[in-house]
């Protein structure tokens, strides 16, 4: 496998995270140690000389007693001066070397840590790997081998998934299109053998063919959702936009819904808007197929007594459409992984109901096609609600 690749950028001021090489700057070092080795010793030793003078001062004080001479006052108010402003000076020199090694230090432990920080903030954003490059034997240059090492394990294990999601893919287009063919001559010989064109068949016959056509319906269901995903993930999956009503588009998906409904004694309501709805810029074949996956849902996971209620409004800028069942809901901790391929909640496994598991995958992705999304409300046992929202179309598309 050939070796993960690691973009490094020079540190300036466009890069938003100011980091992307960590080097510790060895002329701070110097400059630290030579205020802790020159200025600290050279202020201990103002303040020794000072201390020395102070003696100095007291026995000349005690010598002098309660003599007014003029001279020894002066002296002792020349001595008092310059003691004063030597501790100032030493007060000061003392304060700059000590915020200046501070800062120093703060420079070479507290700095490349907290880049190191942003490089990690940068890649967990999406940002490309950043390797730290950080000189010497110290615990910093030990801390950032360890993170290059961990950057590279990482991207060798992403490299290794992009290369089996990619063989995946690739087998499934190929598998669902070498299959689309032979399942497409299968329905047509099955429809012209219950049509009668084949002969006439007994009830016996008809009921087993008929349950042969559904199940071949169901495999064709299946390769369109494949070939579907395929697409999308390839980004081959074409749109043609054009200013469209979407209440057609709902009445004609709820009408087709009532039919399967019907059967299962479910009541499906369809709550029209009270006011028309603005154009949308909009592929109504894609739509469609967001609308018949959140229905054929809401059938399959209702138990029959139970209600589906779809409505439209516009809220703010957009169209929301709703889907509302009465369902078995969906448990808490699978929710964040619906609208992943492949994926059915554990409970709805249980109920053995048909499903591929593609169809919120496909709608969400053309929602987000469309510059809108699919969400979800939901719990367990007492229903879900699916939300769809859709931009109003751009300027010149609307009513």
């Amino acid at each position: 496998m050939a070796q993960s690749s690691y973009k490094t950028v020079e540190q300036s001021p466009e890069t938003k995270l100011g980091v992307s090489r960590v080097r510790i700057n060895l002329g701070a070092k110097i400059l630290s140690l030579f205020f802790v080795v020159l200025i600290f010793p050279i202020t201990i030793g103002l303040v020794g000389m000072i201390i020395l003078e102070r003696i100095q001062l007291e026995r000349l004080t005690t010598n002098i007693g309660t003599s007014s001479s003029n001279d020894a006052a002066i002296f002792l108010a020349e001595t008092t001066s310059r003691q004063t402003a030597e501790f100032t000076i030493i007060a000061f020199i003392a304060s700059l070397s000590a915020i200046l090694t501070a800062l120093l230090i703060a420079r070479i432990v507290v700095s490349p840590v907290r880049r190191m920080l942003a490089a990690i903030q940068w890649m967990s954003h999406g940002g490309k790997p950043i390797q730290l490059v950080i000189p010497g034997q110290d615990e910093l240059a030990q801390l950032g081998r360890s993170f290059n090492q961990l950057v590279q394990n990482f991207m060798e294990t992403q490299e290794r998934e992009h290369e089996l999601a990619k063989l995946k893919s690739e087998f499934i287009s190929i598998a669902a299109h070498q299959l689309r063919t032979p399942l497409s001559t299968i329905k047509w010989t099955f429809r012209m053998a219950l049509d009668g064109d084949l002969g006439q068949l007994s009830s016996e016959q008809q009921e087993f063919l008929g349950r042969g056509y559904e199940s071949n319906e169901r495999m064709i269901k299946l390769v369109s959702d494949l070939l579907d995903a395929s697409r999308i993930e390839e980004g081959r999956f074409g749109y043609s936009l054009q200013p469209t009503q979407l209440e057609p588009i709902l009445e004609a998906e709820v009408k087709q819904t009532e039919q399967t409904a019907l059967q299962k004694r479910i009541t499906v309501r369809y709550e029209k808007p009270e006011e028309p709805l603005p154009k949308l810029y909009l592929d109504a074949q894609r739509i469609s197929m967001i609308f018949s996956n959140l229905l054929a849902n809401a059938v399959n996971y209702t138990p029959p007594g139970g209600t589906i209620t779809i409505r439209a409004f516009k809220e703010e800028g957009s169209v929301k459409v709703e889907v509302m069942d009465t369902g078995v809901g969906i448990p808490k901790e699978d929710l964040p992984r619906l609208f992943t391929k492949f994926f059915r909640a554990e409970n709805v496994i249980r109920m053995q109901t048909e499903g591929t598991g593609m169809g919120l995958f496909i709608s969400k992705n053309i929602a987000r096609m469309h510059g809108g999304d699919v969400n979800v409300i939901s719990e367990e046992g007492k229903g879900s609600t699916f939300t769809v929202l859709l931009p109003i179309a751009k300027p010149g598309f609307g009513v």
